[in-house]
């Protein structure tokens, strides 16, 4: 099942829809409104044309091309089926014949994307993260840090210690010293038993992984190059927690984080499963998240969190998809593809002009976005979609 073309015209659509019922092949007529702003034809509709039989698509595909320059010709517009005929019948001129009266027998109507069910994986994916994010949010601490005290947020959820990408020793250190002495401890040194001055210094001597942003800002480029990054990598997932490579993607910080991701979820997931067997579209979803994951944490170190770095994966994948194949039918308008890559390339341009604030100015200014999850994200969809492992599939 692949699209042969489109029709800007709901009459025409119908009128060609109806020649190729009378023709014998098998297809459906996908209708809906024109959604992209920067076209001449916004609002009205476009008639995308889906051809079911492979064996069909050739002789689909000559009909078409002629409907295309004569679409008032007689032969479209014949209320009976008609004999096979040769495609050279039609003269060159176009004829101005007016069209008779439709058929009783009605072309079959594929509905648009957003009318078609979402598929049970995108559902699961939409129902997971929102049940990951209620329950952080029931079973995080209680308490909160004073705010003189410096603390890492993410000693307060059990669900994030599980599912970051990676909890170092050093936090283990820092959430077992919070959960022993209060944040009080971490006000009044002086007053502190031994035991706690001693974990006090371990605290203090245990280097973690912060990333390479972090690398180049304290300690300079040199050690970049050397490859003298002064603290363990990976902590974790070498110790066999190998889910952690995927499922930050899953976490989300607040209430607008995980609606903004879930729609957008909706808007290409759902497409994308509907154009892939299962087991391909996991495949996919999995190598984006580990690929855009892995980068952010080279990057950042393990405080980050969002389905983002999938959902740019999925952006350029559909992107790709429309240029080279465009009978698998993503809808997805240039205004939309557009504004969203002009966001992931601002918010990276945003990250580099931070950066060099803080690095000569000594300003912090840096976004709490995961940009390089964004990047990442956006060109590993870009490779997966030029292959054709992952190409439409009818099942």
């Amino acid at each position: 099942m692949r699209v042969i073309g489109t029709l800007n015209d709901e009459k025409k659509g119908l009128t060609f829809s109806l020649f190729l019922h009378q023709k014998g092949i098998e297809h459906q007529l996908e209708m809906q409104p024109n959604t992209d702003w920067g076209s001449p034809d916004y609002g009205s509709s476009i008639c995308k044309i889906w051809i079911q039989d492979e064996d069909q698509v050739e002789d689909a595909i000559k009909w078409y091309n002629l409907f295309k320059e004569h679409p008032l010709d007689p032969i479209f517009h014949a209320s009976q089926p008609l004999a096979a005929q040769d495609f050279a019948v039609l003269s060159s001129s176009n004829r101005n014949a007016p069209p008779s009266p439709p058929a009783s027998s009605k072309p079959t109507k594929l509905a648009g994307w957003e009318n078609q069910p979402m598929g049970w994986m995108t559902r699961g994916f939409l129902i997971i993260c929102c049940l990951l994010f209620l329950a952080t949010q029931l079973i995080k601490s209680s308490s909160t840090a004073p705010n003189n005290v410096a603390v890492l947020s993410i000693v307060s959820s059990p669900v994030d210690k599980t599912l970051l990408y990676d909890y170092p020793q050093f936090y283990e250190l820092v959430d077992r010293f919070i959960r022993f002495y209060g944040y009080e401890g971490l006000e009044n040194t002086k007053d502190l038993p031994n035991e706690a001055q001693a974990l006090l210094q371990k605290i203090e001597h245990t280097p973690f992984w912060q990333g390479f942003y972090h690398l180049a800002l304290s300690e300079g480029f040199q050690n970049l190059f050397q490859g003298n990054f002064g603290a363990p990598l990976f902590e974790k997932i070498s110790e066999g927690q190998v889910w952690r490579l995927f499922s930050p993607a899953l976490l989300h910080g607040d209430i607008f984080h995980l609606f903004f991701n879930m729609l957008w979820l909706i808007v290409l997931g759902k497409q994308i499963e509907q154009r892939m067997s299962k087991g391909r579209y996991l495949l996919f979803i999995l190598v984006a998240g580990i690929f855009s994951n892995t980068a952010q944490y080279l990057m950042s170190g393990p405080n980050f969190v969002g389905f983002s770095g999938i959902l740019c994966a999925m952006l350029t994948f559909i992107w790709v998809r429309q240029q080279q194949a465009p009978w698998e039918g993503y809808q997805l308008d240039r205004l939309t593809i557009s504004f969203m890559l002009i966001f992931i390339i601002g918010m990276a341009l945003l990250q580099s002009l931070s950066f060099f604030v803080e690095k000569f100015f000594d300003l912090g200014m840096s976004p709490n976005i995961a940009n390089t999850a964004h990047l990442s994200g956006a060109f590993i969809g870009l490779l997966l979609g030029r292959l054709n492992f992952f190409s439409w599939r009818h099942t």
